[in-house]
């Protein structure tokens, strides 16, 4: 047992040593918390460590504690080598890639031009194919059209993501055809590199090459969120199965806590990225401070934490989420550029069932989070909290059956649910009476098009506020959706928790900013690009995104529509893009922050 809470208590001190490093760099640049974030830190290693039986790191963390200001930096860098020593090698990685997708031409000149470097190849025509063929074999690399006969491989990325077996594993995406000025690994989340169809097999292969030579250092960082020291979703999610395997016999309780930053998307757009990033570094210094070694601190998504507490019950894991948020308010309120901006979070608990998996975990988690976040946020919530809260109102227009389907997932997690399957003419009514907070559409319903539908919303201002979601089959449907306005779409079929999870995030982004979603027009004539640009551009910054494949329906989507800023293709059919930006000034001078592509 001894030797359990050793190996348990070393897995505990990766996160601390990248927050440590962290924080360090902005000791190094002078920044006012961080040194007292060091300090918090070193304070939570001494408390613990003793008892584990690592004197060496008491000793180090006892240092950094007690040490003058001038010496603080030498003293932090002594107790992060005492860490690292105590700390594994990582293990290597293997030898074989996986080619997900249809097995086409470019698939098979791409697996004998990697074999003919010695790699071997192995196809999956599906995602269900893939991930069986990852928990049987040990994969160096996966190449992953985007487009599947199954699933939308969107949906196969964040899967990889989340499961430690896969989560080391660089991935490369094949998109519709792409503008090469605007290929990148930036505008395609969560992959290590996008190609275009066709795409060149040679330059695919020589990219996973030249990756491969950095794959030690890949599988050393693959459990480390970089931007915050903490664990990844992957290595949260390979702890959380150790844990639940160890509580079997201990029959001790687990909570489980999902933490986001209020207000994030929001801050990011009116302060800027780099804004963001800070308040994200210290919020994951300030929970690395703030919790056991035992405790698994990681960060889930871009805004959000997820905690576990081996041994907590509900009252102590909400006490000790209380700590780490009141810790976060005691910091000094940041200023950037002259404006001043405090950091706070909502949490939502919940007490683990015996044989939980960690997606229902997270799922529960997520529940009692999207309260804390509807109901004014800063707060926790749990199965235990009275909150007054009212139900958001859903306007579902889709097939009897798939309506069906939705009004009982959306209504055992709270969303009151209208069905509208007559008439456009009666949706917009619907809409025009009630309160509705988002609407769903599919895109046929007995006749109806779900398309129409989403233009007439879009052309009344009355429902320009209200996110629409178009349920589609395929690429050009989505495609068309974007450019008719919708919010999000979502590629049939999907899974509940999935589903749940993006109503959540439309309804609470920006909740509580008092603005209205800001828009942004793309323009380009290639529709794969303006699809990958565009769902980019929403999940990462929350713009509403309206699409144009040339200067003529973009000239007239500016006499319907209020955006805050267009992004030009300098080679657009029918309309140059100088002219037409010599158009924009001359006919729309209030608008006058735009984005030229060239740049």
């Amino acid at each position: 047992m001894e030797e359990h809470r050793q190996r348990w208590y070393k897995r505990g001190l990766g996160p601390r040593v990248d927050a440590l490093e962290v924080a360090l760099r902005a000791l190094l640049l002078r920044e006012t918390a961080a040194e007292k974030n060091i300090r918090m830190i070193a304070e939570s290693l001494r408390a613990a460590s003793r008892s584990y039986g690592f004197a060496g790191v008491f000793e180090a963390a006892r240092n950094v504690e007690e040490a003058p200001s001038a010496d603080l930096p030498d003293r932090t860098r002594d107790l992060i080598k005492v860490l690292r020593h105590e700390l594994a090698d990582e293990p290597l990685l293997a030898s074989t890639i996986l080619l997900v997708g249809e097995q086409n031409t470019f698939m098979e000149a791409l697996s004998r031009e990697l074999e003919s470097q010695g790699k071997e190849t192995i196809f999956a025509t599906t995602s269900a194919q893939a991930q069986q063929l990852l928990l049987e074999r040990d994969m160096v690399f996966i190449v992953l059209d985007l487009f599947l006969p199954d699933q939308d491989g969107r949906y196969l990325l964040e899967i990889l993501r989340s499961k430690p077996l896969t989560a080391a594993i660089p991935v490369i995406a094949i998109a519709a055809k792409v503008n090469a000025e605007i290929i990148g690994r930036q505008l395609v989340p969560e992959v290590d590199g996008c190609f275009a169809k066709p795409a060149d097999p040679r330059k695919v292969a020589e990219f996973i090459t030249s990756r491969l030579r950095r794959a030690h250092e890949v599988t050393r960082s693959a459990r480390r969120d970089i931007l915050t020291g903490l664990l990844n979703r992957a290595a949260f999610c390979e702890a959380f199965e150790h844990i639940m395997r160890f509580n079997e016999t201990s029959k001790e309780p687990i909570t489980l806590a999902l933490l986001e930053v209020d207000g994030f998307h929001t801050l990011a757009q009116e302060h800027g990225a780099a804004v963001g990033e800070l308040a994200l570094q210290r919020v994951g210094q300030v929970l690395s401070a703030s919790f056991r070694a035992t405790d698994i601190v990681a960060r889930w998504s871009p805004a959000q934490f997820a905690i576990l507490f081996p041994g907590e019950d509900q009252f102590g894991g909400v006490r000790a989420i209380e700590k780490a948020m009141q810790a976060l308010r005691r910091q000094h309120p940041a200023t950037v550029g002259g404006q001043i901006f405090q950091v706070t979070m909502s949490a939502g608990l919940a007490v683990l069932a015996r044989r939980a998996t960690v997606e229902q975990a997270i799922e529960e988690a997520d529940r009692f989070l999207y309260t804390a976040k509807s109901s004014g946020g800063n707060r926790v919530i749990t199965t235990e909290t009275t909150v007054e809260r009212r139900l958001e109102s859903v306007l579902v227009f889709a097939r009897e059956d798939i309506s069906n389907v939705l009004k009982q997932l959306l209504g055992n997690n709270g969303f009151d649910v209208m069905l509208a399957n007559k008439t456009p003419e009666a949706v917009l009514g619907a809409l025009t009476q009630s309160r509705c907070r988002l609407v769903l559409l599919e895109e046929e319903n007995g006749g109806l098009s779900g398309f129409d539908l989403l233009r007439r919303i879009r052309e009344n201002p009355r429902f320009n506020r209200i996110p629409v979601v178009m349920l589609v089959a395929n690429e050009e449907h989505a495609a068309r959706a974007l450019g008719l306005g919708a919010n999000d779409y979502l590629l049939k079929p999907f899974t509940p928790f999935a589903f749940i999870s993006r109503m959540r995030y439309l309804l609470t982004r920006g909740m509580g900013s008092g603005e209205r979603p800001r828009t942004l027009l793309l323009m380009d004539p290639d529709t794969a690009a303006l699809i990958i640009v565009g769902t980019t551009l929403h999940k990462k910054a929350g713009f509403r995104v309206l699409l144009a494949r040339h200067g003529l329906e973009g000239l007239g989507r500016l006499q319907r529509e209020a955006e805050d800023g267009i992004l030009l293709e300098p080679r657009l059919p029918e309309v140059q893009a100088p002219n037409l930006l010599h158009h924009l000034c001359e006919h729309h001078p209030g608008r006058a922050r735009r984005g030229d592509r060239r740049r």
